[in-house]
């Protein structure tokens, strides 16, 4: 039943983006991917200077990984009755 392959895919997707977040922000920012700032802007956005730019990688890694999973539980489960 392709049902409980999805719901172990959002489960899996949900973990993935919960946990791998703060994990990716600690690396983008040792990585020193930061926010530029442009000097002509406004200055309350001097705050947001060293802010890692993260772009989505995180929900498109638990996406592909959620993919995966939800694959492999619909090829291992066994079916419902």
């Amino acid at each position: 039943m392709p049902v409980r392959a999805v719901i172990v895919a959002a489960a899996a997707a949900f973990v993935i983006s919960l946990f791998g977040t703060p994990m990716a922000i600690r690396f983008f920012t040792a990585l020193k991917a930061g926010q530029p700032i442009r000097s002509l802007g406004l200055a309350s956005n001097e705050g947001k200077k060293g802010t890692p730019a993260m772009g989505g990688v995180v929900f498109i890694v638990a996406t592909l990984c959620a993919y995966v999973t939800g694959h492999v539980a619909l090829t291992t489960l066994p079916e419902a009755r």
